[in-house]
Order: structure tokens, then sequence, then C-alpha cells
């Protein structure tokens, strides 16, 4: 008889039970309770044995459902969704966004759209008006839809009340040292790793426009896109994932994030800020951590690059270098302080689940419709670096 890898859990628990969140009021807990306990959720498992819960196999008859294929059928359905989440952003970059761009054309609008580098070049209101409807439907199409998919209440999906505010400034502080870090390592690569990233765009776009356009396109880049970005990734889908393991749902919520850009000259930064976001979105209770973690990685990325455009300091300093050393003394500084003034440490507290860790990851990677987006993206990296 197969045995069972179990964390925590036994086959006769409900899962749901385990699952409260510490920071919450009692009655957000029963409220996702009662969302993983609907009947018929193929998002959520409780663990428990039912009459109602078998499965028919060929040649063996009707099986009862166990806790672990309750797990992974909900894990299953979980990377669908991901899966949908990937696949979007990649028709919305390479391909819905071309029929927008004909029809201007087709209007005399001056435009065009490079493949290699996805952006477009032309008249500036023509790419505002590109940039922002492909922003829309790379995050705010797939939030609607995701939302229905989940059918989880607003209020369950997307906590907003910050309960712990300490970890706020954590958050922030950790994000100043790791992306001054990442700054770093990157101004000293080759020249087309520092530039070939969708921030470098953002930048090079916006220098081109007048100052209401400029202002318009760098508020959607530079906060709403952050915005949507934490809705989608820690709002609903976030509260599905940490079913599984919180540790295992920022894991895997930032690896999906940062695959899906297919770029691999910004994976790093891209994955560093959605672990800490995810991080501070758990440890204080409020996807508000999330979007402010987001927006401010994004801006200083942004202002990595204005900064190298301008003449050096004082003994051949470059104006760059300058703005990272700041930044990183800035979050190093934050660091000491709140770890003296609280002397708390960051940790990461885990539910038991029915599937082991790297159980949970093999599966999700290997075994579900995951596989698929790494194939696309796998295919998409290649023609960013080769062609």
């Amino acid at each position: 008889m197969k045995r069972f890898n179990y964390e925590g859990l036994k086959r006769d628990t409900d899962a749901a039970d385990s699952s409260d969140w510490s920071l919450q009021s009692d009655e957000y807990n029963k409220g996702y309770r009662e969302w993983r306990r609907r009947e018929g959720n193929p998002f959520s498992f409780t663990g428990k044995r039912s009459s109602k819960c078998h499965t028919y196999i060929d040649g063996v008859g009707t099986r009862e459902e166990i806790a672990e294929e309750q797990e992974r059928s909900a894990l299953r359905n979980a990377c669908f969704v991901l899966t949908f989440i990937a696949f979007s952003y990649a028709f919305a970059e390479n391909v819905f966004v071309l029929p927008v761009i004909l029809i201007l054309k087709l209007f005399g609008v001056e435009i065009s759209y490079s493949f290699h580098e996805s952006t477009a070049y032309g008249n500036q209101y023509a790419l505002l008006f590109v940039f922002i409807f492909e922003g829309l439907m790379k995050f705010l199409l797939p939030l609607i839809i995701t939302r229905r998919f989940i059918k989880m209440p607003s209020k369950i999906a997307c906590p907003v009340k910050v309960k712990n505010w300490w970890t706020v400034f954590a958050a922030i502080s950790v994000a100043l040292v790791s992306v001054s870090a990442i700054m770093f390592l990157r101004i000293y690569m080759p020249s087309n790793v520092f530039t070939t990233n969708s921030i470098n765009t953002t930048y090079k776009l916006s220098m081109g426009m007048d100052t209401g356009c400029m202002i318009a396109f760098l508020v959607f880049e530079l906060i709403a896109v952050p915005i949507m970005i934490e809705l989608l990734f820690h709002g609903a889908l976030f509260q599905v994932m940490r079913q599984f393991g919180v540790t295992f749902a920022v894991v895997m919520i930032a690896l999906i994030n940062s695959s899906i850009r297919h770029n691999p000259f910004s994976l790093g930064v891209v994955f560093v800020t959605m672990l800490i976001s995810g991080y501070g979105v758990w440890q204080s209770g409020s996807v508000i951590t999330g979007i402010i973690v987001h927006i401010l990685c994004r801006g200083l990325n942004f202002f990595l690059y204005w900064f190298k455009g301008q003449p050096d300091l004082i003994n051949g300093l470059p104006s760059e270098m300058m703005f990272i050393i700041i930044v990183f003394a800035i979050g190093a500084l934050s660091c000491f302080l709140l770890m003296l003034s609280k002397n708390k440490k960051l940790t990461m507290k885990d539910y038991g689940t029915f599937l082991a860790m790297r159980t949970k990851f093999k599966y999700s990677a290997f075994e579900t419709t995951l596989v698929a987006v790494w194939i696309l993206y796998a295919i998409l990296v290649c023609i960013e670096v080769f062609i």
C-alpha cells in the first residue's frame, strides 16, 4: 500500500480549520473557511473523508478519495489559473496589441511595433493609448476573469486594512537593500543587459513625450500597473495558494510573475520584488503592503536610468552609483533601527498540508498545465536573446 507524507495534518482533519490568518479577525477567518468549505469549490480542499468524495477506476470500481488527492486536485486547478494568467500576458503583449496598432495606422496615425523589444514607436498620444490598452489586457482583464473563476468575496480576496505596520516598514527596508544590490550588479553587466527591460523602455518613451503625456504615462506604468499586479497576484490568487502553505504560495507566485516577463535581464529584480511584497502582504495582513513595495521597486529602477543619464559627480563618481549607495544606506539603516526598536525577526509561518513541500513544487511545475508555460516562455526567452 502506498504511504503518504503528511505535513502536520491527518487524513480526517478539516484543513480549513488550520488556515486561519492570525492577523485577521474571527469574522475574516470564518469567511475564508466558508469559502473553502463551499460545496463544489474546485480551488479548495478540506481533507475530510466524505461519501460524496469518490473516484471510479476501470477494473477496480469506486474508490473513496483521500485527503492527498483532494489537495492535488485543488492545486491542479489553481495552476490552471496561473497558466491562464501567463498565456493572457503573452497574448496581450505579442498578439492583442497588433490589431490596435493596425487600426491606428489605417486612420493615418504614425506608429510602429517592435517584436524584439515588445514596444511601439511613433505618435506620443497613440503610444500612451497602446501602452494603457496593453497593460489593461495584461493585468486588469486576467484579474477580472480570475475573480470570476475563484468566486471569493472581495473582503476575503483583498484585505486592505494594515494590521501590522512594523512589517510594512520592514518590507520597504528589505526592498531598498535588495533592489539596490541588484541595481549595483546591473550597472556592471554588459550594456544590453542594462537596457533590455520594460522599465528602460518606459524611461526612453517617457523622455520623448511632452509634460502632460509623460505624467499620464508614468502614473500608469509606475503606479497603476503595480496596483493591478498586486491585486491580481496577491489578492484572491494568493488567498487560494496560501492554503497549500504560505511559503509555497509566496515562492510560486514570485516564480510565475518573473517567468511571464520572459526577459532574462529582469528576472532577478522581479522575483525579489514579488517575494518581498508577498511576504509583506502576509505579515501585515494587507495587500496595500504589496502595492507599496511594488511601486517603490519599480520607481527605483526607473530613477536608476534617469541618474545614468546625468553627468558624473566629483572625482568621476557616476551619478547612478551614488543613487544606489544612498538607497542601500537608507535601507540598511532602516533594517537596523527596526530590529533594535522591536527586536523582531522576519519569519514565515506555514500551515500543515497533506503534501510535502517538495512534492507540491514538483507536482505543480511538471504535472499540471504549468508545463505549457515553461515551454512557451522558454521559446520567448530564446527569441529575446538570440533574435
